[in-house]
């Protein structure tokens, strides 16, 4: 598409190059009904004839829901369109990305790894979609990051619709009911690792399947004021550690350990 499609025509060594290229492989690689179709301004993200739409010849920066600073993309916020597939691992190409939102959608497979490469990100919300698998150990080296939300993965019952009509039902593994249900994302999540999100100031990862037990080390998060776990398999009980953290108002890990709230 770059090459031969977009409008903008640029050149190999244009400053924008890379950042214009991988947002056009996310429209790509994520299917959904909202993909020139018109149906509200508000949530069109691609409209033949649009000079805001995705995949327009105007500058990226101008896309629906893509934050800029200087020309550089710093936001890409995508809650609620129905996008389906996974995500690229490309996407970490967008170097100075402080805030992700795919909030509501339905995602599958893993989260990148490469995610972990995004330094200067300071949100990420993936929650209510239906990913899979461990979090990979690179994020737990993002040490910006602020609010990480991962929760409800598992056992939601909630579809969205392809470019082609086919629905998709993210209570089943990537979205088919041939493969069974969606198991959610697994492992260990309250571990000693969590300990270096230096800055994090808000946690939600309930409604998945971790497991392991909660580090006392979390404690010196001075910055943690919401930590949410419920309906996970973590066994054990709050660390008194945990207790004594200054700026913690709501501590929940119900079904997996004790209640606590503040």
């Amino acid at each position: 598409w770059i090459l031969d499609e977009d409008g903008m025509g640029l050149d190999f060594n244009a400053r924008n190059f890379i950042q214009r290229y991988t947002l056009a492989l996310l429209a790509y690689s994520l299917d959904s009904q909202v993909w020139g179709v018109t149906i509200d301004e508000t949530i069109n993200l691609r409209v033949v004839g649009s000079d805001f739409s995705w995949l327009s010849s105007v500058d990226e920066c101008s896309w629906y829901n893509v934050t800029c600073t200087s020309g550089v993309v710093t936001g890409l916020w995508l809650d609620e369109y129905s996008l389906i597939g996974t995500i690229p691992p490309e996407i970490s190409r967008l170097v100075q990305l402080n805030f992700i939102s795919f909030r509501r959608n339905c995602l599958y497979g893993t989260i990148p790894s490469e995610m972990g490469q995004l330094s200067t990100l300071t949100y990420l919300r993936l929650q209510e979609n239906a990913l899979s698998g461990t979090v990979p150990d690179s994020i737990f080296g993002l040490s910006a990051l602020e609010i990480l939300y991962l929760q409800y993965q598992y056992n939601n019952d909630w579809a969205c619709t392809r470019s082609s009509g086919e629905v998709v039902n993210i209570y089943f593994s990537e979205g088919d009911a041939t493969n069974g249900m969606n198991l959610g994302l697994i492992g260990k999540i309250l571990d000693d690792n969590l300990a270096n999100l230096t800055s994090l100031r808000d946690i939600r990862v309930g409604y998945n399947q971790f497991s392991g037990t909660i580090s006392p080390k979390i404690s010196h998060l001075e910055n943690l004021g919401i930590l949410r776990a419920e309906n996970n398999k973590i066994r054990g009980s709050i660390p008194d550690e945990i207790t004594m953290l200054e700026n913690i108002h709501w501590r929940d890990t119900s079904k997996c350990g004790r209640h606590e709230k503040s």
